[in-house]
Order: structure tokens, then sequence, then C-alpha cells
């Protein structure tokens, strides 16, 4: 009988919250039918034709990026984000970040994160990624939050923090 490799202890969970989740998904859907209303129900006159029917054009064309957007975040919310001892991954197995390759938390007021998130700042560049509502990585920085749960987004950060306290020396003797 073979043996399952054993998983990584799971240190902290996020996933979207589905109030949020709902929310952002309605609120993206309603704009996409706002913007498709104006681009199919605008007439252009014969001073303004052209002009009248690309503005016609570009609602038509934003309304469907936008429904497109909302596709999107759908599918991307759905899955959670999973922190374990080897770094930070998503439920599906996609890794976001070894750590070891994690420098620092930043959770600062000013710092260029979501929304009930924080922003980690990697050792090396990684590829542009983007998860809309879960997560977006930009070269050495991800941001994690969204339509997360605050408290538990803050739990990841903290537990991140501390590790990094750990291996940096501070904080032994707690």
């Amino acid at each position: 009988m073979a043996r399952k490799p054993k998983q990584p202890k799971e240190l902290a969970r996020v996933e979207a919250s589905p109030g949020r989740r709902g929310f952002a998904v309605t609120a993206l859907c309603l704009l996409a039918v706002m913007l498709l209303w104006i681009g199919f129900q605008a007439t252009g006159t014969s001073a303004g034709g052209a002009i009248a029917l690309l503005a016609q054009a570009a609602f038509i064309v934003v309304g469907l990026g936008a429904l497109w957007v909302a596709m999107i975040l759908w599918k991307a919310t759905s899955v959670a984000l999973v922190l374990t001892e080897q770094g930070l991954a998503d439920e599906n197995g996609r890794v976001l970040a070894a750590m070891e390759d994690i420098d620092r938390v930043d959770r600062g007021l000013f710092a260029f994160k979501p929304s009930n998130g924080f922003l980690l700042i990697l050792k090396s560049s990684q590829p542009l990624a983007w998860q809309p509502g879960l997560w977006w990585r930009l070269g050495k920085r991800i941001g994690i939050g969204g339509v997360c749960n605050g408290g538990a987004t803050r739990a990841m950060a903290d537990i991140l923090s501390m590790h990094m306290a750990q291996k940096k020396g501070v904080g032994d003797g707690l």
C-alpha cells in the first residue's frame, strides 16, 4: 500500500468573503449593463456622426470588458490562499511566493496594498500576475486582499511577520 506524501501544515488561510465577493461581482455587472445600455441607446447626429459612432463603440467595448472582468473576478475569488511552512500558494497549488523568498510584510497606512490586505516584499522579482479581488504580483511586490475577510488577512500577515522576525533572529525568546 503506497503512502500519500505528507502535506505541509497549513498555517493560515485567506478566502473571499461571500458578501464582498457578491457585491464586487454585482457592481461590475451593473456597470457593464449601464455601459452597454448607453452604448446601444446612443444615436449619432449627422454633424458628429463619426464621433458619436466611435463613442458608442467605446461604451460597448468597455461594457463587455466589465462583464469579462466580473467573470474573472468570480472565478478568481473561488480559490483560497494557503500559507504553509514552504510559502504562500493557492488551493490549486500555484505558488505565489516561497517562504525563503519573502523579505518582509508591509501593512503600513501608506503601503500600496489591496483593501483589507497587506503587501509582501520579495527578495527576487517575479512575473506579473493578477487574480482580481484576491491578489496581484508586480515585480518584487505581492498584494494580498481585496474582497477577502480582513481578520483572516491580518492573521496571515501576523504569522508571516512572526516568521520573518524569527528568521532574522528577533524575538527568539518569545
